[in-house]
């Protein structure tokens, strides 16, 4: 019983209903795993690609697999979820958010 309830502990649902203070979560496909890692940067963008800033860092990584229908190609993915730490909340709104570094075009 002890091994389940830890085991509950270490997922995002548990900290979405846990406490009073909101949680920022997002969905990373396993083909950007190498990417991240806790304190990793996390930056967003206005007009997808443009005029990025640094918006916070990943504050955990989930190990729990997790599926997404993705977005222009609706076809399922695979993946996992992360924490992230947030100095710009309004950022968690935004469709995408790039780990690590800046895209391309910033």
């Amino acid at each position: 019983m002890k091994q389940a309830l830890a085991s509950a502990k270490q997922t995002p649902y548990y900290l979405t209903v846990s406490g009073d203070n909101t949680v920022y979560f997002a969905f990373v496909a396993y083909d950007n795993q190498r990417n991240v890692a806790a304190g990793t940067a996390v930056y967003d963008c206005f007009l997808n690609m443009v005029l990025c800033k640094k918006v916070g860092t990943v504050k955990q990584v989930f190990a729990d697999e997790e599926h997404a229908i993705h977005p222009i190609f609706r076809t399922d993915i695979r993946g996992f979820l992360i924490q992230m730490q947030l100095n710009h909340p309004e950022s968690a709104k935004s469709k995408t958010v790039f780990l690590n570094r800046k895209p391309l075009f910033s």
